[in-house]
């Protein structure tokens, strides 16, 4: 941590610098304009950081020539900690989103919920992953990974289809072009159509019938 200090104060900024490291602050305001805008989605102008951050290393020259080179690189590291956290922030948002559509999606055409049982055995094939990663580990054979991380994901598709695979199972088992078009709803149905499981479709996201 000295060594640190010691290195920021032997590196006092002159004018030119100043003026390189205001330019060079608008491509670090660039960064930061996406990941606050697209990451946490919110609102500002958005020429803010592109004169908020020169004008922060601009006045961190009027206090103390010492402060630029060290604001710098602190915005410069701070890129990649605000992406860190706001692809978590995303992530967790996402997926709130994507639960409360499943569960509207779910009343509107009464569908139960996932069966506890499904639920059990999914928690106890993720610790049996975790499990193994440990195991695997220990006896120096963490490439047999490879072997079963693959397996899983087939038995996990062959036993617990997803609604996007059935839709493409269903899509792909229809006799002619004309009606597999159906399972793309570009062509128009008349007549009585009986719904034996509501699915959504993987590329409108709309429910259709299955």
């Amino acid at each position: 941590m000295n060594e640190v200090l010691e290195f920021f104060n032997q590196n006092k900024a002159d004018s030119a610098q100043v003026v390189f490291f205001m330019l060079f602050s608008l491509g670090i305001a660039l960064f930061h304009t996406i990941i606050f805008s697209g990451l946490f989605n919110l609102k500002f102008p958005s020429w803010l950081f592109f004169v908020l951050l020169p004008a922060l290393i601009g006045v961190s020259f009027l206090i103390d020539a010492r402060y630029p080179l060290a604001l710098l690189l602190f915005l410069f590291l701070s890129v990649f900690v605000f992406a860190f956290i706001g692809m978590i922030y995303s992530g967790i948002k996402s997926s709130k989103e994507d639960r409360r559509e499943i569960e509207s999606f779910n009343r509107k055409h009464n569908i139960q919920k996932t069966p506890l049982f499904k639920k059990f055995i999914g928690i106890a094939v993720l610790g049996c992953m975790i499990g193994a990663v440990f195991f695997l580990a220990q006896t120096e054979n963490l490439k047999l990974l490879f072997l079963i991380i693959p397996g899983l994901i087939l038995l996990k598709s062959i036993f617990f289809p997803s609604s996007k695979s059935k839709f493409l199972r269903l899509q792909s088992i229809l006799p002619t072009s004309k009606i597999s078009a159906i399972a793309m709803g570009q062509v128009e149905v008349e007549g009585d159509l009986e719904e034996i499981e509501p699915i959504i479709s993987p590329y409108f996201n709309k429910s259709c019938i299955g």
